[in-house]
């Protein structure tokens, strides 16, 4: 049967090698006869090389390295945000920006105390400008506002000042709390009225929504008021010239404690100062002639002094507290109030703390020595001629008159520093990533200067009003004041 079959024939067959360089000439001469389509098979433009398979894979390695990548990426910027959030609600810190700050609003405020505080997620700011003392809820990032309210026209002719404050407290907490010193008439010299106690009144608003949940009033004299969580201690002069120290609700004054001195600590004639009221989040500290530490929590009282001999006293971070008097070293109290150790000096009021480092800080002038919070041992000493200001990340960050700086808490070993030639006019903030101080400008004046926390490379400037007087940290974000305006830099 063979022979009935075409006879076999040998046909000359390339074996293409894609490794092999291909020669020049006409591609015709070195191209494949195409295969016959079939239906299943997708578009094929006309000359479209074929890529060799070890190309494929590579193409698929670097398609997977770019998406692990991106994936790493939004991890590294997740966590970034996270930690700038988680700082943020450290009373002092800023939140970090990922940009060179800038005023992204300003608005008229007077510059003193509790006119620019941030309460529930508001910024509030108290001004006059309008002549009526008015209460705003603002949006912190634009300065847009929520809300308003009037509280109080300001003095008339021949009336004593009168001046609204709205009371810091958590910046979590929805409960804002305002109070003002009604004004009594100014008399002339030759008129001698009868003495008349001026009613401290206080407003309680929510802080959202600006709508006002309680009033209330003090008509004992003044001598100190302050907030602690969402109440107020207030401090008040009796007829027998003590004082009376209570703690109040703050949205419509129900009394939780009170306690009255044991001395004589006011005057009818004024002849000397009133005592000064300090409130923590766990002491109260009433310092007149003699000094009284008192439990936050029920008034008990926890350490003092006696007549005649005043004591400084600073909460620590970790609880309990620190105390000092004109003579002697200073001592660690634990919370109940018993001494457990003593120390060579007071430790440091720090503005921001995230507890990365347990060792208390004590400033000595031109040397910072740090101590162990439990038998008062001291850890490491550096002579550096700027006081501790911060602690973050095992940093503590540092400033002065002079200048600004950063030592590691763990040894004392100085990171850098950086040396002005002026005074420097206000204390450094920090974002746990950045230190951010006043210094000179080259055309005169002051810039605000962002240096790495750990190696105080300048890593941004920008400049500062020619009036700015101070540097305070909202909510989260720095608030530049002048005299009469408060800057918002996002």
């Amino acid at each position: 049967m063979a022979g009935d079959r075409p006879a076999a024939r040998m046909q000359l067959v390339e074996i293409a090698d894609p490794d092999e360089d291909v020669p020049p000439g006409p591609a015709s001469s070195r191209a494949r006869p195409p295969r016959a389509r079939t239906p299943g098979d997708g578009p094929s433009p006309a000359g479209a090389p074929r890529l060799p398979g070890w190309a494929w894979a590579l193409a698929a390695v670097l398609v997977l390295l770019v998406a692990a990548a991106a994936v790493a990426t939004g991890a590294v910027a997740r966590r970034a945000d996270a930690r700038a959030d988680r700082l943020a609600q450290v009373p002092g810190f800023v939140r970090a920006l990922d940009h060179t700050p800038r005023e992204v609003w300003r608005t008229a405020v007077p510059h003193r105390y509790g006119t620019v505080l941030a309460a529930g997620g508001t910024l509030v700011t108290v001004s006059d400008v309008t002549g009526t003392w008015t209460v705003t809820g603002r949006d912190p990032a634009t300065g847009g506002a929520a809300w308003a309210q009037e509280v109080v026209e300001v003095s008339r002719a021949g009336f004593e000042t009168v001046s609204v404050v709205c009371l810091p407290g958590p910046a979590a907490s929805t409960l804002l709390v305002c109070g003002w010193v009604e004004p009594g008439v100014v008399y002339g010299r030759r008129q001698t009225p009868e003495p008349v106690v001026p009613v401290t009144r206080l407003v309680a608003f929510d802080a959202t929504s600006g709508e006002p949940v309680g009033a209330w009033q003090v008509r004992d004299r003044l001598v100190g008021v302050d907030r602690v969580g969402d109440d107020l201690v207030v401090a008040t002069a009796t007829a027998d010239r003590r004082v009376r120290v209570e703690r109040r609700a703050g949205a419509d004054g129900t009394l939780r404690w009170g306690v009255t001195s044991q001395d004589e600590l006011v005057t009818t004639d004024g002849s000397r100062p009133d005592p000064r009221l300090e409130v923590g989040e766990d002491l109260v500290v009433l310092t007149g002639t003699s000094t009284a530490v008192l439990d936050a929590a029920d008034g008990e009282r926890l350490s003092g002094s006696a007549s005649g001999r005043q004591l400084l006293v600073v909460p620590l971070t970790a609880g309990g507290f620190a105390s000092w008097a004109s003579t002697g070293d200073a001592r660690l109290h634990d919370a109940d109030g018993e001494i457990r150790a003593e120390v060579v000096g007071l430790p440091a009021r720090l503005s921001a703390d995230d507890r990365s480092s347990d060792a208390l800080l004590v400033d000595l002038g031109r040397r910072v020595v740090a101590v162990d919070p439990d038998d008062g041992a001291q850890r490491w000493e550096q002579v550096v001629p700027l006081s501790p200001v911060a602690v973050v990340d095992g940093v503590v960050v540092l400033g002065g008159d002079v200048g600004v700086g950063a030592v590691d808490a763990a040894d004392g070993t100085v990171l850098w520093q950086q040396r002005v030639p002026q005074v420097v006019p206000f204390a450094p903030v920090t974002d746990g990533l950045v230190v951010v101080g006043p210094e000179p400008a080259r055309g005169g004046g002051w810039a605000l200067v962002g240096r790495g926390l750990r190696d105080g490379v300048r890593a941004w400037s920008v400049s500062l009003p020619d009036d700015a007087r101070g540097l305070d940290v909202v909510g989260g974000r720095m608030v530049v004041r002048t005299p009469d305006e408060a800057v918002v830099l996002g």
